[in-house]
């Protein structure tokens, strides 16, 4: 079955795979919370050499939260939290200050996850003009490429920050919908999931992708998701 987190891991040392950078979008009613989660837990475990998602027997993952706390970060993540490295954004050291610490960061670990968490609230809370939020993630996605980095980016779409999505297509890899069942809630799916190729995606891409019309749904568990063809019960 199409596993949405089958992703080729761009190793600094091999020009095999194209860079990946990952925009991943939600909504209040269906948190992708247990995406970011699995990219986390994916890094820091490592990915026995077959060239997939995994960074070995030196975990480097950096979280740089927004709106999320690195509280709630740690009751998530459990055991994990201590071998990540989280920068809060909105600590005062501005967006230059952040690209020079997520810089430092990764000149000293070549390879690895820098997840930009809720993007979002920088636009709309008015951290930041949305032309200097799109300057940083440009930038964060040019440093991310030339260290091998796999960057992910999570943006909320909740009808408050529509343009910026725009920009922020503009530099993915793949884009990742998360988004809750057109029918209203369910006991058993937790929401739907669909995997678009980005306008940088190239012939080296080469995740199975999934349209809207071959959505998959998903049901969360305690530690992570399930996921199963619309129609059938995830079991």
């Amino acid at each position: 079955m199409f596993h949405p987190f089958d992703f080729p891991f761009p190793s600094s040392s091999s020009s095999s795979e194209a860079p990946l950078v990952l925009l991943v979008t939600d909504e209040l009613a269906s948190p992708a919370d247990f995406v970011l989660v699995r990219f986390v837990v994916e890094g820091v475990r490592g990915g026995g050499g077959d060239g997939r998602l995994g960074l070995g027997l030196n975990p480097k993952v950096l979280i740089l939260t927004v709106s999320g706390s690195i509280t709630r970060w740690g009751s998530v993540l459990g055991k994990y939290v201590s071998t990540i490295r989280f920068v809060d954004v909105l600590s005062g050291s501005g967006l230059k200050g952040v690209y020079t610490i997520v810089e430092t960061f990764l000149q000293e670990r070549r390879g690895g996850i820098v997840i930009l968490d809720d993007i979002t609230t920088l636009d709309w809370a008015g951290y930041s003009s949305r032309a200097e939020v799109v300057r940083f993630c440009r930038a964060l996605r040019g440093l991310c490429v030339r260290t091998g980095c796999v960057l992910v980016i999570r943006h909320h779409m909740d009808g408050v920050g529509e343009g910026l999505f725009g920009d922020l297509l503009k530099l993915c890899t793949y884009h990742m919908e998360v988004y809750p069942l057109g029918s209203g809630k369910s006991g058993g799916v937790g929401g739907e999931v669909a995997l678009h190729q980005g306008p940088n995606a190239t012939l080296k891409s080469r995740v199975n992708t999934r349209p809207r019309s071959k959505r998959l749904q998903y049901k969360l568990t305690d530690t992570s998701a399930i996921y199963f063809e619309r129609g059938t019960t995830g079991l």
